[in-house]
């Protein structure tokens, strides 16, 4: 899966053996999402079902407010950006409407940044 602006591709292959003997199928489409971002790190409230948010400096954790987010959503979250130190992002916890975000290490440790940290998200629902 790749992200571009607001087009979201992704590529999935099908294989069925006997009886119907389909092999290497495979399709590849884009979909236009609704995206939002922000410039800015820290928490951030962004309506869409993907964009760019980030982690300041200095701290460990954001909260990201989004309409789209549920207590069942899937978050993928792909860095951009990192500061000093930050091996990562991962959600911490989420409920209907939000969700903490926060900064980690190499080992998964939750870790200060030492510069602004962004990330892009896709909320799947």
């Amino acid at each position: 899966m790749a992200i571009s602006g607001d087009v979201v591709t992704a590529t999935t292959s099908l294989a069925v053996g006997y009886p119907n003997q389909l092999a290497g199928l495979s399709a590849t489409g884009a979909v236009k999402l609704p995206t939002a971002s922000t410039s800015t790190a820290g928490n951030a409230t962004l309506n869409a079902a993907c964009g760019q948010a980030g982690v300041a400096s200095g701290t460990s954790a954001m909260t990201l407010t989004n309409s789209f987010i549920t207590t069942s959503s899937t978050i993928i979250l792909t860095l951009v950006t990192t500061g000093a130190s930050v091996g990562g992002v991962a959600v911490f916890s989420q409920t209907g409407g939000s969700a903490v975000i926060k900064s980690v290490n190499g080992t998964g440790v939750v870790t200060t940044t030492g510069a602004d940290t962004f990330f892009n998200f896709l909320v799947i629902n």
